[in-house]
């Protein structure tokens, strides 16, 4: 530009090709959560973006103009469009914000222009939800009122500013930082989408405080981290933080939890709790087989409204 003397350079984020591979593994993962699959026309693109030979933004175009054809599956649509915006997302550094501006640019990013997607994109909803969830046999979680949204991410924000990080161990500051975005989660601040954005959310989080990220535990586990926010922002007497805890320790704490023999759904641990037997000495066994079936759950239910 004439008279420019500190002219703008471009610039190009080149990953190397295990951490490119990686993004696009979590992305594709990440579209779990919800049912979707990414199709096989993408997973080759993205191997042309790794070995360097297409640009995200060519990926981009291509499904455009293969999506407004009449030969595409449209089933395919939003994982493909939405798993090549994620990796794009994270595969670009930018400074961390906690803010609901942060959410906002990246739900949009994400579900911006996508025809089956046909709900507002980087706004937030103007009605209250509800979802039945199978692992707490069709009970919703509460998801914030629409009318409370900016209140309530005030006052997660401000309790999240007031911690010291640097006081904390590791795997205090991990769990720590979790819970700030299970407690974002329960907000629930769009109408769909709100997991994906929180997790590629996380993702910077965790970075910005210093952690490596094992994003297979997003490539392989991502529908077990829905249910793990579910059991963690359910009903008082069925929350249960060790899923969530569990994940966590997994994806950057160097965790090897088998997340795939945990069940989370609330009838395994009623059945737990059934089989008192297991825990109990020869006569505290012989006592509880005298109490009746109705005593028992009677005892189980006043058991987990305590906990």
């Amino acid at each position: 530009m004439f008279g420019e003397d500190r002219p703008y350079e471009e610039v190009n984020y080149n990953n190397p090709k295990e951490y490119k591979k990686d993004l696009w593994k979590a992305s594709f993962g990440l579209q779990k959560i919800d049912g979707l699959t990414p199709s096989e026309y993408l997973v080759e693109l993205s191997k042309e973006e790794i070995e360097g030979k297409k640009t995200y933004s060519e990926i981009k175009e291509e499904l455009d103009k293969y999506y407004s054809s009449d030969k595409a599956n449209k089933e395919n649509e939003e994982a493909d469009k939405v798993s090549v915006r994620i990796a794009e997302w994270l595969s670009q550094p930018r400074p961390f914000e906690i803010s609901t501006r942060r959410l906002k640019q990246i739900h949009a990013h994400l579900f911006s222009g996508i025809d089956t997607f046909q709900y507002p994109v980087g706004r937030f909803r103007e009605v209250n939800i509800s979802k039945s969830e199978p692992v707490l046999n069709g009970a919703s979680v509460f998801y914030e009122s629409w009318n409370m949204l900016d209140a309530a991410f005030e006052i997660d924000f401000e309790e999240e500013s007031k911690k010291d990080y640097s006081l904390l161990k590791q795997e205090e500051k991990a769990k720590s930082a979790m819970a700030f975005i299970s407690n974002l989660w329960q907000i629930h601040p769009f109408r769909e989408g709100n997991t994906r954005t929180s997790a590629v959310f996380a993702i910077e989080y965790f970075r910005d405080l210093g952690f490596d990220i094992d994003n297979t535990m997003f490539e392989k586990h991502s529908r077990y981290f829905r249910d793990a926010l579910v059991r963690d922002n359910c009903l008082k007497k069925w929350q249960n933080p060790y899923f969530l805890d569990c994940f966590t320790e997994n994806l950057v704490l160097g965790g090897n939890h088998d997340l795939e023999s945990l069940n989370l759904n609330i009838d395994i641990e009623v059945d737990k709790d059934l089989n008192l037997d297991k825990d109990m000495n020869e006569n505290e066994k012989n006592k509880e087989m005298k109490i009746d079936q109705k005593f028992k759950m009677d005892y189980i239910k006043n058991k987990m409204e305590r906990q």
